[in-house]
């Protein structure tokens, strides 16, 4: 057994070195699952080689010391931040509101935004907006989906807005660089707990976790991330006893004692109900607490895209 990602697995599975994991499972036993969360394993005719384990999306994440503060000078708003134009309008604020407190220094003003993967970005993006980003393997450069979503991000970038970085937007959050970003749930326990400047002072950074954002008038969808589990081909009593532990890993309780403490989601839509609510009271960490809170919500309402043809 081993985590894959989809596109690693078919690579394998061309190969015919992976087994179908649908010969193991039951309909009804399937049927327990998330199906956007199978339906991304099926990678090759509608056979199963990737078996969801631990799926994560992505999410808004805010340093809300840094916020509170500007919000209470400038009246910026967290409601704001529910869609990217409402971002896009927040960091040139953030921008001049920084710019102005070194009134000696012309344009030193501080990025505001980060998205930690700029092709989920374009890729939730047109998919919000009714367009797909990939049309026969190749990216639709054309389209004006794509058009408004490379727009929104490049003109705040260059205006210095937005970040572009070669990294994790926390590595820039940690030193007060930019005060959100859209990452994976899976980020959440690298959220720093301080912010140190680059004077070398620091001050508590407290969290706060919001849903994925949404182009105005788009639809609310986000995408998949996560590895699975794929079984190396071999005799019927190892896929069989794959497939045993499988079920085990994957049922509700075991599961949520798994994601609870990592930041990944839940698999099975018994655990993603009244199970999540539960043993999100008996959590301790208030940040996995937060992030399993928000899950819920987005899971409710916003669309899961999965990665498959990618």
């Amino acid at each position: 057994m081993t985590t894959a990602y989809p596109k690693t697995a078919l690579a394998l599975a061309e190969k015919g070195l992976l087994a179908d994991l649908r010969q193991q499972f039951t309909k009804k036993e399937l049927a327990a699952y998330i199906s956007e969360f199978l339906e991304e394993g099926r990678i090759k005719d509608d056979s199963l080689y990737v078996f969801p384990t631990a799926k994560s999306t992505e999410v808004l994440f805010v340093n809300t010391t840094i916020f509170d503060r500007f919000a209470e000078e400038t009246g910026a708003r967290m409601e704001d931040l529910q869609t990217f134009e409402g971002i896009i309008k927040t960091a040139e604020l953030y921008y001049e509101w920084t710019d102005q407190q070194t009134a000696d220094v012309k344009n030193d003003g501080k990025m505001f935004f980060m998205s930690d993967s700029l092709f989920n970005f374009a890729l939730s993006g047109c998919k919000q907006l009714g367009a797909e980003l990939i049309n026969d393997g190749a990216i639709n450069f054309t389209s004006p989906q794509y058009r408004k979503v490379w727009e929104s991000y490049y003109k705040p970038a260059v205006l210095g807005h937005m970040a572009v970085y070669d990294g994790y937007a926390n590595d820039l959050v940690k030193t007060g660089d930019i005060v959100c970003s859209t990452g994976s749930t899976a980020g959440v326990s690298f959220f720093p707990s301080t912010v140190t400047y680059a004077d070398n002072t620091t001050e508590p950074a407290e969290l706060a976790i919001c849903p994925y954002p949404v182009f105005e008038g788009g639809k609310k969808i986000a995408v998949q991330r996560g590895a699975g589990m794929s079984v190396i081909k071999s005799t019927k009593e190892k896929g069989k006893a794959a497939a045993v532990f499988l079920k085990w890993f994957t049922s509700p309780e075991n599961n949520l004692r798994f994601v609870s403490s990592t930041g990944y989601l839940p698999v099975t839509k018994e655990a993603f109900g009244e199970l999540m609510s539960k043993e999100i009271e008996s959590i301790s960490d208030e940040k996995i607490k937060m992030l399993l809170e928000t899950s819920k919500i987005m899971t409710k309402r916003i669309q899961v895209l999965h990665t498959t043809a990618l």
